[in-house]
């Protein structure tokens, strides 16, 4: 014999469960989207949203194979971006800003590189757990 008791903690039960499984769902989708649909953990949506996924889309149907290279339109190959921002600066003249800073603007497109070899260093060591470590970090003025 079923009572109307044991019927409406099965109900309680089943909303629980499904409240519960809600809550996993939406955390693992919200976490999923924050560093794809959301811009550096704001709640800003990307401007560039469109070309982003496109370039996702065809960065994993490159890398798993499903096209060959001969047949690739949609690589996504940021070695070759990196040189097509290159291509645009053509002819900007790189400036110094700092102590192995140098910099390169040429309408909406700003480069910045660094010269390892003229920065100054401190270097930090650290005793952790009877291991050194070793840590380098650009001088400021």
């Amino acid at each position: 014999m079923v009572t109307a008791l044991s019927v409406s903690a099965n109900i309680m039960i089943k909303r629980r469960l499904l409240i519960l499984v809600s809550l996993i769902l939406s955390y693992v989708v919200s976490s999923g989207l924050n560093g794809t649909i959301f811009l550096a953990d704001t709640p800003r949506i990307r401007p560039n949203l469109d070309q982003y996924l496109i370039a996702k889309a065809a960065f994993v149907v490159y890398n798993t194979g499903l096209i060959n290279e001969d047949e690739n339109a949609l690589a996504y190959n940021p070695n070759e971006q990196v040189n097509q921002l290159y291509r645009q600066l053509a002819g900007a003249p790189f400036k110094r800003l700092g102590q192995g800073v140098y910099y390169a603007k040429n309408n909406n497109i700003t480069v910045v590189e660094y010269n390892v070899d003229e920065l100054d260093w401190i270097e930090y060591s650290y005793e952790i757990d009877g291991k050194m470590y070793k840590f380098r970090a650009p001088k400021t003025d």
